[in-house]
């Protein structure tokens, strides 16, 4: 740190001793006490690093607001949140939005300004210099967890405000184009994604020479996965969840959790090789019609109610060629069709049944399509992989400029 910079704790900065406050206790502000209006209440999902999230508001009534007004904060107030994960994040109010009340995982933290600049100490309280010292004191293994006296006792480098507001100045402009590299890079993943997904298309929306068109229940038979619950007691084995799919081509067998039913499991609810697990049922419509293979095989492994298995019958067709048929948004558009809205909320077997399959009939025509398809998909990782470590990169700029901007470093 620069030799003309002192070191303070968050309270010595603070204008009074009740400038820092946490939310009131659970007790004091319940769910039930939630209105859809009346004055604002800021809960953890409201606060980003250096960014106040204005989503799913909730609100209280004027007199329970007056009752907890302790733990009020004013437009321009910092908020720091100490639970959670990242621990420590910090957003200042914005002008746009309204006075309020914080709830308990919240500290408003009000400095005295003739000290030190807000921004200046939002841009600090988001660094790994000072979620470290929070770190340190972190209780809770599932939910990490920090008390006020903790936020109180953090260690903030203060210049002069001179030399804050030239830090600030700095910080903004450079920030201002790494997000800026940040957005261009993310649309660049977004059109490798849908380039992929173009030619998938162009694939299966066609039918040249050669190609035969089925609905798909002349190919495939279908069922739906098991249900059970954690009191059963019989077999116990591996199951294929909707927690598995992600955007996998493989079911990865490793990864599976193991399940108990009751009795023994049935020869027809064994999965084999070649099968395709469909996501059947979810509250999320776009997890609707995920799908995986299955492949490699050496154990008992079946699926759950929320998923339905279809296993083809029909020998000449290629199972890769169909599950990435299935994993296209010409197919995902077509259930949309038949489901008459714009979210599949349910895909049944009468659904998977009708839909019209497109196929080259000669099935070395099908492998030759699906070794096109995953050198594309492949080609399509690696620049996927090419563009996050260039994130990667921007977020570690970001980091190395703030440890210079509060070392004392940035303005030499």
């Amino acid at each position: 740190m620069n030799k003309d910079w002192e070191e303070k704790k968050l309270e010595d900065l603070a204008d009074t001793k009740k400038a820092i406050v946490s939310g009131p206790f659970g007790s004091n502000l319940k769910v039930s006490d939630y209105r859809d209006s009346g004055v604002p209440i800021l809960r953890l999902q409201n606060i980003g690093k250096g960014k106040f999230i204005e989503k799913d508001i909730k609100y209280i009534e004027k007199e329970k607001a007056e009752e907890l007004k302790s733990h009020s904060f004013v437009v321009g107030d910092i908020v720091l949140a100490k639970l959670g994960i990242p621990i420590g994040k910090t957003c200042i109010i914005p002008e746009t939005f309204e006075d309020g009340i914080i709830l308990a995982d919240l500290v408003r933290i009000r400095p005295d300004k003739r000290i030190v600049n807000y921004k200046y100490l939002e841009y600090f309280l988001n660094t790994d210099l000072s979620v470290s010292q929070l770190t340190k004191e972190i209780s809770g293994a599932t939910r990490p967890r920090v008390n006020l006296s903790n936020v109180r006792n953090i260690v903030v480098p203060i210049p002069s405000l001179k030399i804050q507001n030239n830090i600030i100045e700095i910080l903004d402009k450079a920030f201002e184009l790494i997000e800026q590299a940040k957005v261009n890079i993310e649309k660049n993943i977004e059109n490798t994604k849908e380039l992929f997904q173009s030619r998938l298309n162009e694939i299966f929306s066609q039918k040249g020479d050669g190609w035969e068109e089925k609905e798909l229940g002349k190919l495939a038979e279908f069922r739906n996965g098991l249900n059970f619950n954690k009191s059963s007691k019989g077999e116990t084995f591996k199951i294929v969840g909707v927690s598995n799919f992600k955007d996998n081509f493989y079911v990865d067998n490793d990864s599976l959790e193991e399940v108990t039913i009751d009795g023994k499991l049935k020869e027809l609810d064994l999965l084999k090789d070649g099968d395709i697990v469909a996501v059947r049922s979810n509250g999320n419509p776009n997890l609707i019609g995920r799908c995986m293979l299955l492949a490699n095989i050496e154990e008992k492994i079946s699926f759950s109610g929320f998923t339905i298995r279809i296993r083809l019958i029909d020998k000449n067709i290629y199972p890769l060629f169909l599950n990435y048929f299935l994993k296209s948004s010409y197919i995902k558009n077509e259930l949309i069709k038949s489901g008459n809205g714009t979210d599949i909320r349910n895909l049944n077997q009468q659904s998977l049944s009708s839909l019209v399959f497109k196929y080259p009939l000669k099935i070395e025509e099908q492998k030759r399509i699906v070794y096109e398809i995953n050198n594309l998909s492949e080609q399509t990782k690696q620049l996927e992989k090419h563009y996050k470590q260039k994130l990667k990169n921007l977020e570690e700029l970001k980091k190395s400029i703030l440890q210079k901007a509060f070392s004392g470093e940035l303005l030499k």
